[in-house]
């Protein structure tokens, strides 16, 4: 644990976190990447993708993994809220993490690759698990918002759970259908929701966003709440219809 008054408010930034992957992670501050290794990773053992971490709005209804950096100290305050129990309430903390900045990362090799995304795919397993218990949609892609991605959802869909995925654009892989035609700029697949499905869908995002060329740690899970994202400002306010 890092003794807090190590921690320097006066020279801080909002950071994106990307998951913590083989004892890395990467931040985005104003769209600038920094790869750090993470000097004690079991802090996250069991924590991405739970939505315990503080997120922050990066549009209206869309959310990221957030945290505030100190960069003069290299340290990394992470605010987390742990429900109480289903019935309501939370408990709020937070710890102060120590990074050692990578000044020139290397693109991992094929084999480092793939056991970066299988850590990525146990953490999106959790990330569905519990996006679609609290009604959310999850985005997953680089770090740009307006870059290829895949979406998914969970709908009842004739009384039975159905978990839908959708890439843009179609990706180039055999486990990723063709698009329709009139429909090239993305592909969808739908199927029965089950754990079984919900791995299975880690791993199609995974290869979507390999055939996309963006690397593990660049990928960033978005968490999209449908009621946010589709919430307007009506021109009559409730005494206005009274």
């Amino acid at each position: 644990m890092i003794d807090s008054d190590t921690f320097d408010p006066a020279d801080t930034a909002l950071v994106t976190l990307g998951s913590p992957l083989g004892g890395r992670i990467r931040t985005w501050d104003d769209q600038r990447p920094q790869t750090w290794t993470i000097v004690d990773p079991g802090f996250f053992d069991g924590l991405p993708g739970t939505g315990a971490i503080l997120t922050d709005p990066i549009a209206q209804g869309r959310y990221r993994d957030a945290a505030v950096l100190d960069r003069e100290n290299n340290l990394l305050c992470v605010e987390t809220t742990t429900p109480v129990s289903r019935l309501g309430g939370v408990i709020a903390g937070h710890e102060h993490i120590a990074l050692v900045p990578v000044p020139d990362p290397v693109r991992p090799s094929g084999d480092q690759a793939a056991s970066l995304w299988v850590e990525f795919e146990r953490i999106l397993v959790t990330a569905l698990e519990h996006a679609f218990e609290r009604g959310e949609l999850l985005i997953v892609s680089g770090p740009s918002a307006d870059g290829p991605s895949v979406m998914l959802g969970a709908m009842t869909r004739h009384l039975r759970r159905a978990l839908i995925l959708t890439a843009t654009p179609a990706p180039s892989a055999p486990i990723w259908p063709d698009a329709r035609q009139g429909e090239e700029d993305r592909t969808s697949i739908v199927s029965d929701s089950c754990t079984d499905a919900l791995r299975e869908a880690a791993v199609r995002t995974t290869v979507a966003l390999d055939s996309w060329e963006v690397e593990p740690l660049d990928a960033v899970i978005t968490y999209v709440v449908p009621i946010e994202a589709l919430a307007v400002e009506l021109p009559w306010t409730a005494e206005d219809a009274a």
